[in-house]
């Protein structure tokens, strides 16, 4: 009589988590803006800071799961800039005191345009004006993050009070089931055309292999 045992059943493998990050890929603000900015950046002359400002981290960034790379700074650490004393704040971001729009010296202009964008949310007009002073001095890059960041912060809220509905459940913000602003960082903002600005955003999370 010939007997048959069962394999020896081998439990699943536990699926690895670790922390990744992602760009978020924004609705385009026109169809050629990329274009159209590659184009203004090479025919100006002009440096590239004028067109793009960077957020970044400095090299010895503290070691907690959010700071997953240099690139980007957490939203969050970018409203705490203005702590009891500010003095954090070259801790978080390289460069935290340049005044990022002083090439905007001789044009007149006190403020800029922000149009925040967010993939799913159709017909999102959320349009800004920031100041690029704060008193006779132009705005710092720490001062700069923090606006972006709150206008992205009070979008958030708005997503979460039901003001704004997605059709992309892959990038619905806000509630239970989607991004929480905790898990957003501001990588850079850039001009897609004459003193309008746009952010370009990661979100950090939770990978599965």
């Amino acid at each position: 009589m010939v007997t048959h045992t069962e394999p020896p059943q081998v439990p699943p493998a536990t699926p690895k988590v670790i922390y990744g990050e992602q760009f978020v890929p924004m609705p385009v603000y026109t169809s050629d803006d990329r274009k159209n900015w590659d184009l203004r950046v090479r025919g100006s002359g002009r440096p590239i800071s004028e067109y793009i400002i960077l957020f970044e981290q400095p090299p010895a960034a503290p070691a907690t799961s959010s700071w997953t790379s240099f690139s980007g700074v957490p939203m969050m650490d970018c409203l705490d800039l203005y702590g009891s004393d500010g003095s954090n704040a070259l801790s978080l971001m390289r460069y935290p005191e340049e005044q990022v729009f002083s090439f905007m010296e001789g044009t007149g202009r006190r403020e800029v345009i922000f149009v925040l964008r967010w993939p799913g949310y159709t017909g999102l007009n959320w349009v800004r004006r920031l100041p690029i002073y704060k008193g006779d001095k132009f705005a710092t890059r720490a001062e700069l993050a923090f606006h972006i960041c709150n206008e992205f912060r009070l979008f958030v809220e708005a997503c979460e009070m039901g003001k704004l509905c997605t059709i992309n459940p892959t990038w619905k913000v806000g509630g239970p089931d989607g991004i929480p602003f905790s898990r957003m960082k501001i990588s850079s903002i850039w001009s897609p055309e004459d003193f309008v600005w746009v952010a370009s955003v990661r979100v950090v999370g939770p990978v599965t292999f």
